[in-house]
């Protein structure tokens, strides 16, 4: 408990092709046939005999946790799992997100994140994850599954909803405030592009994390969620170039936004039209090149600030700040690009992905250049008002 909330990363034993139970695991010593792998990441990165396991199949995780002897109430964080999952505390079943199977046809794949509690035995406990995927390229326990006592689970739910209740109310706010900035003046193009992405970031918050589409709608399949976070990704990529464009047309080249847009349609067509095990294997190439583009997209915004744009100060520190956040979400969920860098254990600086907060503080800055345009067009109104009315005065004298 005076550790605080423990992430529970690291070495897990690992069953390929075994849906074990604590009956099945008795002992201390691993199961002939297990190996020691690392979590979080997926087994597609895992080896037996040189040969890399295949994404569709069924395993089993074990992670045997010590205690102080005191037999108490504690908490667990459970992330999505790729993409059907069964967790057990011993012999007891604690948690479950659709249907785990050695058999496709029997399999229910579900998201499922979610906070449950359970009574620690003394001493000493076993956590059992079974995980079976027939739906996307790669199966296993992608995100690590958090540990603590009742009250500090339930606090960390709580501050990470309010967190995403905030951004939330922010995205929408801002969003529809622009948008009903560019009804009135559609001439301001910028407030219309700057309204889309905060509404693609309210949207974006309702299917990743905690998942709130699931409250809304308890029945969301796995297909309809993830294509949502893939268009909100490639849609909002597009969107803040088309943005920056528009502020700095003579920095960012006209052709570079028709390449951001064709590389980003033809993956938003791959999402409609593939299988979902196919388009989802093929995010690591767009990964790729949005490596390239933000920075391209930062060194645009640099050559801005040294011509001395307007506005181009703020908007180097925000759109680095955002670039930055999805490099790390990037690195986070490292294992999509690994076959490009070798091993891929997750690279996790935080505990959670940050591209929402860094589309927080983009709009924060972007509002405040935004309102310093508007400050301006609208002085330069009143100085010309002024001015006829003073050559007014002239000619009635």
């Amino acid at each position: 408990e005076s550790d605080g909330v423990v992430n529970m990363k690291g070495d897990w034993e690992f069953y390929w092709r075994e849906l074990l139970t604590a009956s099945d695991l008795s002992g201390a010593d691993p199961k002939p046939g297990g190996q020691i792998v690392q979590v979080p990441n997926v087994w597609t990165d895992y080896k037996e005999n040189g040969a890399y396991y295949p994404g569709e199949g069924y395993a089993t995780y074990r992670l045997r946790v010590k205690t102080n002897g005191s037999s108490k109430t504690l908490g667990l964080r459970i992330p999505d799992m790729s993409t059907s999952c069964k967790i057990m505390i011993d012999h007891l079943t604690i948690a479950q997100c659709g249907k785990v199977a050695e058999r496709e046809e029997d399999a229910v794949a579900r998201y499922a994140p979610q906070t449950v509690h359970f009574q620690a035995p003394a001493d000493q406990f076993e956590i059992i994850v079974q995980v079976s995927n027939y739906l996307y390229d790669r199966g296993g326990m992608w995100y690590a599954m958090d540990i603590g006592s009742e009250e500090q689970i339930v606090k960390l739910r709580e501050n990470e909803m309010a967190m995403d209740l905030i951004l939330l109310g922010v995205f929408l706010f801002m969003g529809l405030y622009h948008l009903a900035i560019f009804m009135l003046r559609p001439k301001e193009t910028v407030a219309m592009y700057f309204a889309v992405g905060c509404l693609i970031g309210a949207l974006r918050l309702f299917v990743v994390d905690d998942m709130f589409i699931l409250n809304l709608i308890p029945d969301a399949s796995v297909e309809w969620i993830t294509g949502m976070i893939y268009f909100t990704y490639y849609g909002g990529v597009t969107v803040l170039t088309f943005y920056l464009r528009e502020l700095y047309p003579r920095e960012i080249s006209k052709i570079a936004t028709r390449i951001v847009l064709g590389v980003s349609g033809a993956f938003m067509a791959m999402v409609l039209s593939l299988p979902l095990s196919q388009y989802t294997y093929m995010i690591r190439y767009y990964h790729l090149f949005f490596l390239v583009l933000g920075a391209y997209l930062i060194l645009c915004v640099f050559l801005a600030v040294w011509r001395k744009r307007d506005g181009a100060r703020l908007q180097f520190f925000g759109i680095s700040f955002f670039v930055v956040a999805i490099f790390h979400d990037i690195f986070f969920n490292l294992f999509y690009i690994s076959e490009f860098i070798g091993q891929a254990n997750t690279i996790q600086f935080l505990k959670r992905q940050v591209v929402l907060l860094g589309l927080f503080v983009l709009v924060f800055v972007q509002a405040i250049v935004l309102a310093r345009r508007f400050s301006k067009a609208f002085q330069a109104v009143e100085r010309i008002s002024d001015r006829l009315l003073s050559l007014d005065r002239l000619k009635d004298e």
